[in-house]
């Protein structure tokens, strides 16, 4: 039979009711079905281009060849299949692959050729022509469901579009390629026009290559075969699935089997043929990086070559992908700033645009981009969490101070879905309505696009019918602001790391990050003290790759870098030691101790090592021998030092007040706390301003109802109740007068009163401090189920004022937050009116707030083996983000025997007069050190000096509680010369000096950067 028409079949009345939310085969068979038709071959054979018809109605069959998708299929009516078998029209149904579709609609032409109804030789067509012709059809659908979704009818001129693509589809036949391309070229030249009466400009298209460690070979080197223009989106993990979700498989044998040919003439026509060639986007950690330059180096050559070209655009910007919400300010730096020098090192630049796939976003984010020199980021992760969006594509995103960096907001489509391609014109629709310059980007794992995102970019090498594909490079480099700010509250970012790690059997989930936290403080300690140690001596003596190793360890274990930060510290002390002045006296035993941290603290020191104790001057605040142990409250200067020594021949007085501990109360200055008799918790915590109830504690255990027996009651709202604690035992094992300390014993039991755990509390106070540490001993009986937000140990706390508004620490500043799950490293602070009080994590990091007057830090979840916890309680205190570090702090003490210092026993050699401001890292200028030459400012200018000689000192200051404002700098040597730079050494601005003064004017949650030159 002789075909005048070919048809496909869809389920709508019209195109403006087109189902472009289908998933799966459906999206798949649709696409197919529309763009199969559009085969050189079936077009030259017909004479005509081809149409689409209403599945719903009854429509002529004789001389149509009609292609029915699955979704049609489901409402076409008999009366056309009846048609169909007595009319002489042929239906392809059944099928969704375009290849399967293209070989059954050539089938029937072969059969009316060998009737004698068609011309008798088939057409020996280029196949890359094949391709172009599909990706034409494939144009022209997306081109007409854009014109509609921005309220138009079809705005191509039909006639001309049929011309041309007849005059291709002949020329294509006759094997003329050359002629087949210039009518091509006209063809999507019309549809262009058409797109130009509705939107005029060209939208950005932005293709994400993800990479992981396990596609870093062929299927990468296939990607980075000369194009015009490619960008890589890879992550640091190790992969698992095929979704942009998820990280790769690997690179596949049927991958290896492909080649670089096409699979037929269906699918011909990757995005590695010339005329498909077009900017890719690659997102690359360097971590991944250093596998590729280990495993793969002929990947790494190839990138390099690409870099070469500029055809490549880098967009990453870490070592790893860490989980970098939970992580101090100065760890999310060092990722950086080493992941940074690990690409300068392995491919001669660095990336300007961040990005990276896993979770881990957060707000502290924008002004560290800024400060390293980022044009712009993406502000998007295709992991779980929750992160929020921006109303248009691209805005600027600011951090929790107003400084900010250019952002791409848009989520981009999973370019190996064929559903994600069925609604692309609905998405880029919206961000024509939307943006101001409409985007839309797709991610896709290495040769894992499928064959219609493969149909888009051949499209846009004829012409930007949809947009034009870009790098991110050029994106934000070409495009002007849009004059948008999103400014997101830390409410609106919600990590997955937990219940990923308890889901990947990741051991400890919850203690990692205490350790983690300790090692960190510990890590700097030793590297402000060694500061001091360099600026007092004058010469360098700090150890750079102790960080380094401290933040390795929170993704390799790395137990054994404990005992390597303890030696350090020691050795640090010692240094320190030996480089402060001494007086000409005997030298005696007596106890250093030194405090790295830019505020004051007091601390409780058991001074075993002296005969006798010390005299009551400072800086010994209060002293006490009890039970043979001889111990003292000690004042100690920031960034400075106190040393205690026994009062010898000077009259002491010991302190005379009553016991901090006696029978079920703990009593200090500021504060009393109740033990309940019944459950060994905190029964109450009183001031001494008003008689109600500031906080109880207890220990619990949370199970889901369905995970519990029958009689189990709710307690309230979403909280479930299970447990009850009891206590065995409780007694004052520390009854002094400057420490006091309870402690309680007992069982875990559900409702039936079966044991459920074993539990050692300890509740401490000391003379003069706003802080009650909590320490636990958890002996699990029954192990949590697994999932961690619902089942698990915790400490609760309760609260008798319902409208206390709670904050959380987010990178130590103090945020507010109404979220029912919280991450909080360090603490939590309840406000109702004047009256504050702090919960101090200790490093735990995970939280679940029920209603509004309980919380739980969570201890113990599935796969956690710690079973020793320490948490501290603060009453009214003024700064709770310098108490939480007070209370993980690293113990920096020595024993000496030694003349006392001179010119005083206590000193500060650097002051920061403003307590919302912390000293987050001090070190060395170094004479020739990049970051020192990097500056071009006076300040650096006029210091001559030979290479290697110490020039001054650099410190980082954040300021940590939204208030802004005059800051002063004391330094025990009074500096020269002073200026702020970036975090690449850049100088920004000279500094006012005052004699020992650096005059500073920090805003609201700024965290800088200053140089100070002696």
């Amino acid at each position: 039979m002789i075909f005048d028409e070919v048809n496909v079949l869809l389920p709508c009345q019209s195109l403006e009711e087109f189902p472009s939310h289908l998933q799966g085969t459906d999206a798949e068979g649709l696409l197919a079905g529309w763009s199969a038709i559009w085969h050189p071959a079936l077009i030259a054979a017909t004479g005509r281009m081809p149409a689409w018809r209403r599945a719903d109605a009854v429509i002529e069959v004789t001389g149509k060849l009609i292609v029915v998708p699955a979704a049609a299929e489901r409402v076409m009516m008999e009366e056309t299949a009846a048609r169909a078998q007595t009319d002489g029209g042929r239906l392809i149904i059944g099928l969704y692959r375009r290849a399967d579709i293209v070989a059954a609609l050539l089938a029937v032409l072969d059969e009316a050729r060998n009737a004698g109804e068609m011309p008798a030789a088939r057409p020996n067509i280029v196949v890359q022509l094949v391709a172009d012709f599909l990706a034409l059809g494939t144009c022209h659908l997306y081109g007409e469901l854009l014109a509609r979704r921005m309220r138009y009818g079809s705005t191509v001129d039909e006639p001309r579009l049929q011309t041309h693509t007849i005059a291709a589809a002949n020329a294509a036949v006759a094997g003329d390629a050359e002629r087949a391309r210039s009518e091509l070229t006209l063809a999507f030249g019309v549809l262009l026009e058409g797109r130009g009466k509705y939107y005029p400009v060209d939208a950005s298209l932005v293709d994400l290559t993800l990479v992981a460690g396990t596609t870093i070979g062929a299927s990468l080197r296939k990607e980075l075969a000369p194009l015009k223009g490619t960008v890589l989106f890879c992550s640091a993990d190790s992969a698992k699935g095929d979704s942009p979700r998820d990280a790769a498989k690997g690179d596949s044998p049927q991958d290896s089997a492909k080649g670089d040919g096409p699979r037929d003439a269906a699918t011909a026509g990757s995005a590695h043929s010339p005329s498909a060639a077009q900017p890719i986007n690659l997102l690359i950690s360097a971590d991944v990086l250093s596998q590729m330059a280990e495993r793969e180096p002929a990947s790494l050559t190839a990138l390099r070559e690409a870099i070469e070209r500029e055809t490549v655009a880098l967009v990453g910007g870490e070592l790893d992908e860490a989980e970098l919400p939970l992580l101090e300010p100065e760890s999310v730096l060092w990722n950086l700033t080493a992941g940074l020098a690990e690409y300068t090192r392995l491919l001669g630049r660095r990336p300007v645009v961040y990005g990276r796939r896993r979770y881990g976003l957060t707000p502290i984010l924008p002004p560290i981009l800024f400060q390293l020199g980022f044009r712009g980021a993406v502000h998007f992760t295709l992991d779980d969490g929750r992160f929020p969006q921006a109303d248009g594509g691209k805005s600027r995103w600011e951090g929790l101070d107003v400084m900010g960096i250019d952002a791409l907001s848009r989520v981009p489509l999973d370019a190996s879905l064929p559903g994600s391609m069925l609604g692309m014109a609905e998405k880029l629709g919206h961000a024509m309505d939307h943006d101001h310059v409409a985007t839309v980007a797709f991610a896709h794992w290495p040769s894992q696009g499928n064959i219609f995102y493969d149909d888009l970019r051949r499209a846009a090498a004829f012409a930007p019918v949809l947009g034009k594909f870009v790098t991110l490079e050029s994106y934000f480099a070409d495009n002007s602001s849009s004059g948008s700010y999103s400014k997101f509250t830390p409410d609106q970012y919600r990590t997955p790391y937990l219940q990923q790690d308890v889901e990947r059997g990741k051991p400890d989930a919850l203690s990692r990050w205490v350790r983690q936290q300790r090692r960190c403080l510990a890590a700097d300690a030793c590297q402000t003290i060694a500061t001091l140690v360099s600026l007092l001596r004058q010469s360098d003596v700090t150890n750079k790759e102790l960080r380094t190793e401290v933040e390795r360890s929170i993704s390799t274990g790395g137990g054994e870098i404990d005992g390597r930060l303890a030696d350090q510290l020691s050795a640090a002390i010692g240094q320190f030691a030996a480089a402060l002045p001494r007086e000409k006296k005997t030298p005696q035993r007596g106890y250093l101790i030194v405090n790295p941290a830019s505020f004051k603290r007091r601390v409780l020191v058991e001074l075993s090592e002296l005969k006798t104790l010390p005299t009551d001057e400072l800086p010994v605040l209060a002293a006490e021998e009890i039970g043979g142990k001889r111990r003292a409250i000690v004042e100690l200067p920031p960034v400075g030092f106190a040393w205690v020594a026994a009062a010898g021949d000077t009259p002491i007085r010991e302190w005379s007040g009553d016991p901090i501990a006696s029978s079920l109360l703990l009593r200090n200055e500021h504060c009393e706390v109740r033990i309940h008799a019944e459950t060994g918790g905190i029964q109450s915590i009183h001031d001494y301003k008003a008689r109600a109830n500031r906080l109880s504690q207890r220990i619990a255990f949370q199970r889901p109802p369905s995970s519990v027996s029958t009689g189990a009651t709710t307690a309230s709202g979403d909280e479930f109740a299970y447990s009850r604690m009891v206590a065995d035992s409780i007694e004052t094992t520390d009854a002094g007068r400057l420490f006091g300390e309870i402690t309680s014993r007992g069982r875990l039991l559900d409702p039936e009163g079966n044991p459920l755990a074993e539990f050692t509390q300890r509740v401490q106070m000391t003379l003069g401090s706003r802080v009650i540490a909590v320490e636990i001993e958890l002996n699990p009986l029954v192990p949590p189920d697994a999932d961690p937000w619902k089942s698990y140990y915790a400490c609760r706390f309760a609260w008798a004022e319902r409208a206390a508004e709670l904050a959380r620490d987010v990178h130590l500043a103090n945020q507010p937050s109404s979220a029912k799950r919280i991450e909080a490293p360090h603490f939590l602070e309840l406000q109702a009116g004047a009256k504050r009080i702090a919960m101090l994590t200790g490093g735990l990091p995970y939280h679940c707030r029920f209603g509004s007057r309980m919380l739980d830090s969570l201890l113990v979840v599935h796969g956690e083996t710690a079973r020793k916890f320490r948490l501290g309680i603060g009453i009214d205190l003024p700064h709770p983000w310098s108490a939480a570090l007070e209370f993980s702090a690293a113990e920096a003490m020595a024993v000496e025997m030694a003349a006392p210092p001179m010119p005083a026993r206590h000193s500060w050699l650097f002051h920061v007069d403003a307590r919302n401001v912390a000293a987050t890292h001090w070190e060395p200028i170094i004479a020739g050190e990049p970051a020192e030459a990097a500056g071009d400012s006076s300040a650096g200018a006029e210091i001559q000096a030979a290479a290697g000689s110490i020039l001054g000192f650099r410190v980082r200051l954040m300021e940590l509680e939204g208030r802004g404002g005059r800051v002063h700098l004391r330094s025990y040597r009074a500096p020269k010369s002073a200026r702020r730079t970036d975090f690449q050494g850049n100088a920004t601005g000279d500094l006012a000096v005052e004699k020992d003064r650096v005059l500073l004017d920090p805003g609201a949650f700024e965290w800088m950067q200053v140089e100070v030159y002696w």
